[in-house]
């Protein structure tokens, strides 16, 4: 589901409100117009303005009736461990209606936006879901990001 907002008439002695609380706000009179419309799910997708895991969040917070998620979350601009936490955290903000959607990105952003080389996706990918399945399974021990690393208190063994 793509939303967008129209901003109302101001007036000229009101300082306008930031981007990002603008954007809660709309997002969220549009999610509850959307539930008493009927529609029970509502997909994010990340951009640049605003995190969509935090957005979603917030969203599911506030319409309980709403299932809610990130469609894609591109993996090369994000540490997995950071978007586990997110994840996890919006998991528990909405009472287990949270969806997280994982995709590449692509080259032409990452590169040049992120400064980050968009090298071996499908290898990167696999990582970075194992990363997500051992946060998820254990609690976040050993991870291979970029390469194998433990916790201090962990074991080196999977």
């Amino acid at each position: 589901m793509i939303w967008a907002c129209r901003s109302g008439s101001r007036s000229p002695r009101r300082k306008p409100p930031s981007a990002t609380r603008a954007t809660h706000r709309c997002s969220g009179r549009q999610a509850r117009a959307a539930a008493a419309a009927g529609v029970r799910t509502a997909w994010l997708g990340q951009r640049l303005d605003y995190d969509a895991i935090t957005l979603a969040a917030v969203i599911g917070r506030e319409v309980p009736e709403l299932t809610v998620g990130v469609s894609v979350l591109p993996i090369f601009t994000r540490h997995p461990l950071v978007a586990a936490s997110a994840a996890q955290t919006a998991q528990a903000a909405t009472h287990g209606r949270f969806r997280l959607g994982l995709g590449l990105g692509a080259a032409f952003v990452t590169e040049p936006v992120f400064g980050i080389p968009h090298q071996r996706p499908i290898a990167r990918l696999r990582e970075y879901l194992s990363v997500l399945r051992s946060v998820s399974a254990a609690g976040a021990s050993c991870l291979t990001w970029p390469r194998r690393r433990c916790w201090p208190g962990t074991s080196s063994r999977s």
